[in-house]
């Protein structure tokens, strides 16, 4: 099942967005409805990772729909955005953060089953990454894009999500290369997924969960090109 947030301060133009949904989406969906970019972010917080798609209105009042939508990709990587806006100004300014469209609103009609279809396949795409484990003869299947960290702690490798922790006897030597290359290893004891980076400095890296990663020297030089990398895509 899709999870679809809706962030619009329009009554009209969510009441048409929410009609139109059923004849683009062959597959089951529910949809979430936000007025404010505020109340989208609070609960993206408080239920990290709840949303497949999000429709982000550009301008909410005196809120931007793109800092809220730059909040939201730290909080939930694997969201994504579909900028909707009745303003073309806004055109050059969405590519500063992260997100897979945007529509002309007065072209939804037009452009929307395009954009739902691209976000699908990538989300379809996302699923289908799963690194599996075992622990006490007990299998799991854990998606890539919802792995934070993993930490190897004596003989066990702890699996961080944002949900819940996982546990592994397989070193992280073993793991490292089944995973994509958004993981990298910064640390001996420590393998971290970007897209959960929200800051960092030549010592340190900062999770948008507060949590801090050392970087030590051995691999501070490979963790600084590939943070170049991906923060430059």
């Amino acid at each position: 099942m899709l999870n679809i947030a809706i962030i619009e301060d329009n009554p009209v133009h969510m009441e048409h967005l929410q009609n139109l949904l059923p004849d683009v989406i062959d597959e089951t969906f529910t949809v979430s409805s936000f007025s404010s970019c505020s109340a989208f972010t609070k609960t993206l917080e408080e239920e990290s990772g709840q949303f497949d798609i999000a429709f982000m209105d550009i301008e909410l009042g005196e809120e931007s729909g793109i800092h809220a939508a730059e909040s939201a990709v730290k909080i939930c990587p694997g969201l994504q955005i579909i900028y909707i806006s009745q303003y073309l100004d806004y055109i050059s300014s969405v590519y500063e953060t992260k997100h897979l469209y945007f529509i002309y609103k007065p072209e939804l009609d037009k452009y929307l089953k395009q954009a739902v279809d691209k976000a699908i396949s990538v989300i379809h795409d996302l699923k289908s990454q799963v690194l599996e484990v075992s622990w006490n003869k007990e299998k799991f299947r854990i998606l890539e894009k919802d792995i934070m960290y993993l930490e190897r702690m004596l003989r066990t490798t702890v699996i961080y999500t944002p949900a819940k922790s996982y546990r592994s006897s397989s070193k992280i030597s073993d793991l490292l290369p089944k995973l994509k290359d958004t993981f990298v290893q910064c640390q001996q004891s420590f393998v971290v997924n970007l897209n959960f980076v929200s800051s960092f400095q030549a010592k340190q890296l900062y999770l948008t969960n507060g949590k801090e990663i050392p970087i030590s020297r051995r691999y501070r030089n490979s963790v600084m090109q590939e943070l170049n990398r991906f923060f430059s895509i």
